[in-house]
């Protein structure tokens, strides 16, 4: 594939792309999609290869995980850790008007990044 560097893209060059991304997204997820099914049945795809995600570890059984360290007497804290409820959870537990009155002033926002977005 040969594509044009971003630097040397007009304005109206980069509205056309940016207006057609979310088509030419859809269109490359599909064609992953395809692919893999292709490959999956069997079909041998030149240059390209079936392999696995990078695998997570996990507990089988966490209750059982912390049985085990409970009986070594490994502190239940250090097992289970505590984190405070989120903005929501909290608003949910005390109510909309008993969260304003007591947490009000403790919330905050944290602004995402920044994208384009299109307009009609």
């Amino acid at each position: 594939m040969n594509l044009e560097k971003p630097d040397n893209l007009t304005v109206e060059d980069l509205a056309k792309i940016l207006k057609g991304l979310p088509e030419l997204k859809s269109w490359i997820s599909e064609v992953e999609s395809y692919a893999l099914e292709q490959a999956q049945n069997g079909t041998d795809i030149p240059g390209f290869t079936l392999g696995n995600a990078r695998a997570m570890r996990v507990w089988t059984d966490e209750v059982e995980v912390a049985n085990i360290l409970l009986e070594q007497e490994y502190d239940e804290e250090e097992v289970y850790p505590r984190s405070l409820l989120s903005v929501a959870q909290m608003e949910k537990l005390l109510g909309k008007e008993k969260f304003n009155s007591l947490l009000s002033t403790q919330v905050g926002e944290k602004v995402g990044s920044q994208k384009l977005i299109a307009v009609k």
